[in-house]
C-alpha cells in the first residue's frame, strides 16, 4: 500500500464545489438551506433498530450464535427458516440482541437472489415507503422497492460510492433493548466518491460529520507508515465511519461491515478466541484507540475497538 495524503478540500472546511457545499450544509444542521432544498431525512426509531447484517457460510449459524453471545454477551431470538425477500428464497435466520449492537444472521437455504447479500445493514424507519422518497430526493438509488415480508415492510437503498442499506418496519417493534455502547458502520469508499456518498447520506440520515481527518494513520487499515482519509460521522441511525483511498487496501481490511466499541479489546479478542472467533490482525494503537479485526464463525469479519468516537 503506498503512502499517500488526500490533498483535497474536507467538508469541514472551504469548500467551492457544489455538492461539497451541501454536505457542509447537511452537517451543519442548516434548516434553512439543507431541509428547505431536500426535506426532511429519513426518519429512524433509533440505534438499537439498526442491524448489522451477517451472511454466515451454509451450516455455521449456530456456531456463529454461540460465538458472538459468548464474546460479548446478548441473546437471539432463536433460528427459524423465512423467506425474507421478494422473490423466492428461503433463509435461516436469527435476531441477535447483543450489548454491542443488533445482528440480523442469515444462513441461506437456497441461492441468494440478487442484489441481497450485498447490503451492510438494516435501519428501522417509521416509514419504508416515506424513506425510499427520502433516498431518491438525497441522490440515493432504490435497487429493491419496498415490498410486504413476512414480518413487515422493507426495501434496500444504496448510496453513492456503493455502500447498501436494507430499510424496514416490522409490524411489531417492541423487544429491541438499548445497547450499551454504539457499533460504527464501517464504509469503504474510493477516494472519488466521497462527496457524493456523503451529500447523499447525510441528506437521508439527517447525520453530522464530527470529523474529517485527511491523514489518519495508515496503521489503523493495516498499513503502519500509510495515511488514508476517515470521516467520522453520528446520525440518528447510529455512528458511520467513511474510510477512502485509492482502492489499494489490505486484506481483510474492507471485508469488515462493522466496528464494535468496548471497554477492553484485549479481554474481548480472549473471549473471542477462546469461542472459536481468530485474529486477523492487530490488535493496534493509534492515537485514540485500539482496534483489531476477528473473523467469527461462519467468516464474518468485524472490526473491535475501544476509545472514544470522535
Amino acid at each position: 500500500m503506498k503512502s499517500k495524503i488526500v490533498r483535497r478540500a474536507g467538508i469541514l472546511g472551504v469548500v467551492a464545489a457544489t455538492v461539497a457545499g451541501a454536505v457542509v450544509a447537511v452537517s451543519s444542521g442548516s434548516a434553512e438551506g439543507t431541509q428547505a432544498q431536500f426535506g426532511a431525512p429519513a426518519q429512524a426509531f433509533g440505534v438499537e433498530y439498526d442491524a448489522s447484517h451477517v451472511y454466515v457460510q451454509h451450516g455455521q449459524l449456530p456456531a456463529f450464535i454461540k460465538s458472538w453471545e459468548a464474546t460479548f454477551g446478548g441473546t437471539d431470538n432463536g433460528q427459524n427458516v423465512f423467506g425474507i425477500t421478494p422473490t423466492p428464497s428461503k433463509a435461516l435466520a436469527s435476531i441477535i440482541h447483543s450489548p454491542v449492537g443488533l445482528l440480523a444472521a442469515y444462513d441461506y437455504q437456497t441461492p441468494v437472489p440478487f442484489p441481497f447479500g450485498s447490503e451492510q445493514t438494516g435501519f428501522g424507519v417509521k416509514d419504508p415507503d416515506e424513506a425510499v422518497k427520502v433516498a431518491h430526493r438525497a441522490g440515493a438509488t432504490v435497487p429493491v422497492s419496498a415490498w410486504t415480508g413476512p414480518v413487515g415492510r422493507e426495501a434496500v437503498v444504496r448510496f453513492p460510492g456503493g455502500f447498501s442499506s436494507q430499510i424496514w418496519k416490522q409490524f411489531d417493534m417492541s423487544g429491541f433493548t438499548p445497547l450499551t455502547t454504539q457499533p460504527e458502520f464501517r464504509v469503504y469508499l474510493s477516494e472519488d466518491t466521497v462527496n457524493a456518498f456523503l451529500a447523499s447520506y447525510l441528506r437521508f440520515t439527517g447525520g453530522t460529520v464530527i470529523s474529517d481527518v485527511r491523514n489518519a494513520d495508515g496503521g489503523e487499515i493495516g498499513a503502519p507508515g500509510t495515511t488514508y482519509h476517515r470521516v467520522r460521522i453520528k446520525t440518528p441511525f447510529g455512528n458511520t465511519v467513511v474510510l477512502a483511498n485509492n482502492g489499494d487496501w489490505n486484506y481483510p481490511y474492507g471485508r469488515d461491515t462493522t466496528g464494535y466499541t468496548v471497554s477492553d479489546v484485549n479481554a474481548t479478542v480472549a473471549k473471542a478466541t477462546a469461542s472459536g472467533a481468530t485474529v486477523l490482525s492487530g490488535p493496534y494503537r493509534s492515537k485514540d484507540r485500539t482496534s483489531v479485526l476477528l473473523q467469527f464463525p461462519g467468516g464474518y469479519v468485524a472490526e473491535v475497538h475501544d476509545g472514544v468516537f470522535h
